[in-house]
């Protein structure tokens, strides 16, 4: 049995969280690192907060069609969003200590520790095993 609605919050939850790091982002000092760097409200912003909408969404709206195979893809995007997050907090600790931004980064720290631990407990609410039934045998 296949908890289809656990699998949707959470993923839904992963995109929430996935879309305020990139606004919260660009609203720290980190965005004035780089002439690529998406700025509060830049169209680069919001480009990027729509790919990663349409990365989130698809795979849930084939998910929901009946296609229970979209389950193991989902797993790899959800494993692939783990390294990105640990990636990127790594990376802005790093710069934080670097650039003497600490307070100003911490936000986008606990976004990124908040979707690790999200994008972990997707894997619990979709690969639980089912309810397994205990058989008393009299003999």
């Amino acid at each position: 049995m296949v908890n289809r609605k656990g699998i949707i919050v959470m993923t839904l939850i992963s995109a929430i969280l996935f879309c305020s790091l990139l606004v919260v982002s660009s609203l720290t000092p980190i965005s004035d690192l780089g002439p690529n760097a998406n700025k509060f409200g830049s169209v680069g912003m919001w480009l990027g907060m729509m790919m990663i909408l349409f990365c989130y969404l698809l795979p849930i709206i084939l998910f929901v069609a009946g296609i229970n195979a979209m389950k193991f893809i989902m797993a790899l995007l959800c494993g692939f969003g783990i390294l990105i997050f640990t990636a990127t907090m790594g990376t802005v600790l790093v710069l934080g200590f670097v650039q003497n931004i600490v307070p100003e980064i911490f936000v986008v720290v606990a976004i990124c520790l908040a979707a690790i631990i999200v994008n972990i407990s997707w894997f619990f609410v979709a690969f639980r095993p089912s309810k397994i039934r205990l058989v008393v045998s009299n003999d």
